[in-house]
């Protein structure tokens, strides 16, 4: 590259040609970074939680809809019995809830 340019020149140069590494940022670049990361992490723990809980939430209704029957409650969501007798077990949905049972 010619001696001429401006160092902002040089700069999209080496960015372009891929010369420039994460070893060439400065620490605060790296620290934004980290703590971009821990935060797409807590978001990801949030979503998975919500979408526990909205999971469990579709179980019970199912459940309540066909009185605690386990096995009409997952052909009406599209599962095997044993999936949803797992995902009742995982989430604590207890086949003894009056609210179940007619």
């Amino acid at each position: 590259m010619p001696s001429g340019r401006t160092p902002f020149l040089v700069l999209i140069f080496l960015v372009v040609t891929a010369a420039v590494v994460p070893v060439h940022a400065p620490a605060a670049v790296a620290q934004d970074r980290a703590a971009e990361k821990e935060q797409l992490e807590k978001r990801k723990t949030d979503l998975d939680k919500e979408m526990a809980a909205i999971e469990g939430a579709i179980i019970k209704q199912a459940l309540l809809k066909n009185s605690g029957n386990q096995a009409a409650a997952a052909r009406m969501l599209s599962m095997k019995p044993s999936t949803l007798h797992a995902k009742v077990k995982k989430y604590g949905i207890a086949s003894s809830d009056p609210k179940l049972v007619n």
